[in-house]
């Protein structure tokens, strides 16, 4: 057993407990904000709660050890990775886990500080509270980490034991190398910590890598935890797209035909414990986009990296498990947001209508991003169909879920300080409480955008190319994205390496463009291009004429071809 996490984590759950013998009951409200108030929301701490009585199967109040049995799938396969996980909950190291530790542990792993989730990793490999670690502390997590990753079809490149004499090598400040203080860890730990948590995977990190890692380790985000209600399907999902990508790229293809955009590799991923679940997992027309991720410089070692489970056994070193994150924006179709953890890409559910579409559309989307790589159109990277049901009953029943895969417009390194959805459109089109993370709409912009006269006429020039590509495809309800982020003066621009090589006119300032002033950057870009104008849409104009007749011209909903002329009408209204 390990011995209690030291220092204010351990006093601060000492100092508060809770009376969860009957853990269905309301929370102590109160309580819970004094505790936990500076890291999570009470919606988050609601969610916190529900996971946690989802994993308590006695229903005393405590987690104990046998209760993560429950949780047994792809990221935990096995006896050894699953005591790892519980052990980063169990901070008294009694063997069992009350709600207060539960959501301490989280506040670290989820919003914790640099220094913080260092530390936090550092005393859960001291297993014998020495003051230093010893290889013996690392290679028993390393080696139930590959034993995971070989299950999933992961294949190191390096041994355990050669990833942890690495490890002390790298970060060891004793001569023998032969252990590990704390100062070495808070000292040496970031700057190798793209080799360190591709877990022996790569033997050489690269520069996306480095990013990739530095964003996720960082972080104050809302990463999918163990018992979450899509715990499961985020399990499967990063295990089939890392899967399928590698058997892509291993096929090759060195010209696309009609028959390449009809492609569907299916696989039925492996069951773990006791659960009669079956998930399934389908990559579409696999080979374009492969070929489309490798216009855009996207790499096989990268995408896997950003989406797959590589980091998730990563973590473990760093007393974490990193997994995709939440997105609080949901569609209007009631999709969800997932997003990688290093926040480069995008999972979005698609409704069935947008989903068929997009197969059909797909043909003519693959061509006009190769032939105009300055397209303002969403990069879609992937698409996937993940499916579970229960087996042995009379009837299948399966659950389906279709997934996208899309570039993140906005750059990790620069906070947008203010974002806007764009249509052109004046009819309801307000946002109450505007935050960083919430979008403004078109009544709410009373700005404009500054990026010089040659600059906007190549954007309106790009613009009339892509929306006359989603009017052709009968496209409509799009906006134009616009974040900002405000330049301080005076102050150094952080490293543009990671974005120096893309192919976009538009990203070339830091990943977006820079105002004529050098005091704002601009991040621009067409989202929701998966509407169909159909019956649907037909209908909705119909019906919003009626009520707002004397604004009808103004609603959201339009033909294509009205669509597409107030919209470029109002962006070329808004650029200077």
């Amino acid at each position: 057993a390990r011995p209690a996490v030291r220092g204010r984590l351990r006093a601060r759950t000492e100092r508060h407990s809770l009376d969860l013998s009957s853990p269905r009951k309301e929370m102590d409200a109160l309580l819970l904000q004094d505790m936990f108030g500076d890291y999570f929301s009470f919606e988050e701490l609601k969610a916190l709660f529900s996971c946690f009585c989802s994993i308590d199967s006695s229903e005393n109040g405590s987690i104990k050890r046998a209760d993560f049995d429950s949780l047994r799938g792809p990221l935990l396969p096995h006896d050894d990775v699953l005591s790892i996980v519980f052990n980063l909950f169990d901070l008294s190291g009694g063997g069992a886990v009350d709600f207060t530790q539960f959501v301490q542990a989280h506040s670290v792993m989820m919003r914790g500080s640099k220094e913080q989730k260092i530390r936090y990793g550092y005393e859960l490999l001291d297993s014998e509270d020495r003051g230093y670690i010893i290889p013996g502390d690392l290679l028993d997590v390393v080696r139930a980490g590959h034993r995971a990753l070989a299950l999933l079809g992961v294949e190191p490149a390096l041994s355990p034991e050669a990833f942890v004499k690495e490890f002390f090598r790298r970060v060891s400040s004793d001569r023998k190398q032969s252990k590990i203080s704390l100062e070495d860890m808070l000292l040496r730990l970031e700057k190798n910590l793209p080799f360190l948590s591709s877990f022996g995977v790569f033997r050489v990190a690269t520069p996306e890598m480095h990013e990739s890692t530095r964003t996720s380790f960082e972080a104050k985000k809302r990463s999918v935890f163990v018992g979450h209600i899509h715990w499961e399907l985020v399990q499967h999902l990063m295990c089939g797209v890392y899967a399928c990508a590698k058997r892509t790229s291993e096929v090759g293809v060195t010209m696309l035909s009609a028959q390449h955009f009809q492609d569907e590799q299916s696989m039925e991923l492996r069951r773990f414990g006791s659960s009669s679940s079956k998930w399934g997992f389908i990559t579409i027309a696999p080979a374009v986009f492969h070929e489309i991720r490798q216009y855009f410089g996207i790499t096989l070692s990268n995408y896997q990296y950003s989406l797959g489970p590589i980091q998730t056994f990563g973590s473990l070193l760093f007393g974490n498990i990193n997994t995709l994150c939440e997105v609080s924006s949901t569609g209007r179709s009631g999709s969800f947001f997932l997003a990688s953890n290093d926040q480069r890409y995008f999972l979005k559910t698609l409704p069935h209508s947008e989903f068929t579409f997009f197969r059909r559309l797909l043909p003519d989307y693959q061509k006009h991003m190769m032939m105009n790589p300055n397209s303002l159109i969403t990069r879609y990277y992937g698409l996937y169909t993940v499916s579970v049901g229960e087996s042995g009953t009379l009837f299948d029943q399966y659950l389906q879920y279709n997934v996208v895969c899309m570039s993140n417009l906005f750059p990790v390194q620069y906070p947008v300080n203010e974002q806007y959805d764009l249509k052109g459109s004046t009819v309801g089109r307000h946002t109450d409480d505007i935050t960083p993370e919430k979008a403004g709409k078109d009544l709410d912009f009373s700005r404009s955008i500054r990026i010089g006269v040659s600059r906007k006429a190549k954007l309106l020039e790009q613009l009339e190319r892509d929306t006359k590509f989603l009017e052709d495809h009968n496209v409509c309800d799009y906006s134009l994205l616009v974040g900002i982020h405000f330049l301080d003066q005076g102050a150094a621009c952080p490293n543009p390496t990671s974005y120096g090589a893309d192919l976009s006119f538009f990203r070339t300032d830091y990943g977006g463009m820079i105002s004529v002033d050098e005091s704002e950057l601009y991040f621009i870009g067409i989202i929701d291009c998966l509407t169909e104008y159909g019956l649907s849409k037909i209908s909705e104009r119909a019906f919003k004429s009626l009520l707002n007749f004397s604004e009808r011209d103004m609603l959201s909903a339009q033909s294509p071809g009205r669509y597409r002329v107030r919209f470029m009408k109002f962006i070329e209204s808004i650029l200077e």
